[in-house]
């Protein structure tokens, strides 16, 4: 009965290390195209919505991510300038700031990928609202008044061929596991 008690009594004292639940929300904006032009620059920050669990920055701690949202080509067009070590991507966190070594971007044509990891395998805390990077986008026009275009997060991986056509959104802890929880949350462009 003493080791019945004794069970109880930890599940109810200690219930976050018997369940601990790391779980991170990534955020695409809303952006109204309305007084765009074709050639116009649409940014589309990148950012942590909400992370658990938080550490002393009111943050949580990540080690890597692998990020793929898709869009329609017919509307956005990746930017990329000779000038920028990294193409269409500008104002890097300064928790993963840019080196060749720890980013790695790609438009395959259907989803956008953003690949990072902690080049020293320590991880890094962000606090809430941070905004990993911002892409730039060259607006092509053609998006009808009173429409939106999807912003999306892809969630499932999707090989044809032997090669990767879509990928899965992760993100590793600190422990150097994935998340339990991730809650993407898409964004659009819109015309009104």
């Amino acid at each position: 009965m003493r080791i019945l008690y004794s069970t109880i009594l930890v599940f109810f004292l200690f219930p976050p290390v018997i369940f601990a639940q790391y779980s991170i929300t990534f955020q695409l904006p809303d952006i109204n195209v309305h007084s765009m032009k074709p050639g116009d620059e649409i940014v589309i920050p990148v950012s942590i919505a909400d992370i658990y669990p938080k550490g002393p920055l009111k943050g949580g701690r990540c080690i890597g991510f692998q990020l793929f949202f898709e869009f329609d080509h017919e509307l956005l067009a990746w930017k990329g300038t000779s000038d920028n070590p990294l193409p269409g991507v500008q104002n890097f966190s300064s928790f993963c700031p840019y080196s060749s070594a720890d980013w790695l971007f790609n438009d395959n044509g259907i989803d956008q990928v953003a690949l990072w990891i902690d080049p020293i395998y320590s991880g890094e805390y962000f606090p809430v609202g941070t905004v990993l990077f911002e892409y730039i986008f060259i607006y092509k026009g053609g998006l009808p008044e009173g429409q939106t275009s999807p912003l999306v997060w892809s969630k499932e991986e999707e090989v044809v061929d032997g090669r990767m056509i879509r990928g899965k959104t992760e993100a590793y802890t600190d422990q150097l596991k994935l998340y339990d929880s991730i809650i993407l949350r898409d964004g659009a462009i819109y015309n009104e």
